[in-house]
């Protein structure tokens, strides 16, 4: 399985969702802006791929599906046989997430996948005991914090982050959901133009 995330402004949150869901992928591709220096540091200590992206070209506010275009390119052509995961920057995996490769070869390859259960967080502290959480009821949407598929279609440039993945959907007139796991989403918002590092999760205690 591929990994692609788009990641700007979220190396507070990497921290904790890239050690808790690094062990599950093959490979792991983040899009990045290149003067977001903090976020580069931070996952060179990392076997990961980082890409660069402009993602203000051409006027836009914050264009999350060219950057997602871009690595879903260069994953087609260095990793041509396998499932892809768009997962976003602040979602962290379950352990139960590790029986999903054994399913692969039962899931319809021209289908998209989502994940129907998700738990929003506003604390680390809650985060880390599992309670206190927003039982998400959106999961059957197939959002873009989570879209496992393997027909290689891509996102199209978008002015914000805000419905490039639902476009993405229409691509696939097959879509399910995978229960037996849990995205723990870190913050309740959506970060649609971009995000401020820090705004949304409150980190109240250390590890």
């Amino acid at each position: 399985m591929i990994a692609i995330t788009v990641s700007t402004n979220y190396h507070d949150l990497l921290r904790v969702t890239v050690p808790a869901n690094l062990k599950f992928f093959k490979r792991w591709i983040f899009i990045t802006d290149i003067n977001d220096i903090k976020t580069i540091e931070f996952l060179a200590q990392y076997n990961v791929i980082v890409l660069y992206w402009d993602f203000k070209n051409n006027g836009r506010v914050f264009d999350k599906g060219g950057a997602i275009a871009h690595a879903q390119n260069f994953a087609y052509k260095h990793y041509p046989d396998d499932w892809y995961l768009l997962l976003d920057s602040d979602i962290c995996l379950s352990e139960e997430f590790s029986t999903v490769d054994g399913l692969m070869t039962s899931l319809d390859q021209n289908a998209i996948y989502g994940a129907l259960n998700r738990h929003d967080y506003q604390k680390y502290s809650d985060y880390k005991a599992r309670q206190n959480y927003f039982d998400y009821p959106w999961g059957n949407q197939l959002q873009g914090y989570f879209q496992l598929y393997k027909k290689k279609e891509f996102y199209v440039p978008s002015s914000d982050a805000s419905k490039c993945d639902i476009q993405f959907l229409e691509n696939f007139p097959a879509r399910f959901t995978i229960d037996g796991f849990i995205c723990s989403h870190l913050g309740r918002q959506g970060n649609w133009q971009g995000r401020v590092a820090g705004a949304d999760f409150i980190f109240d205690e250390t590890d």
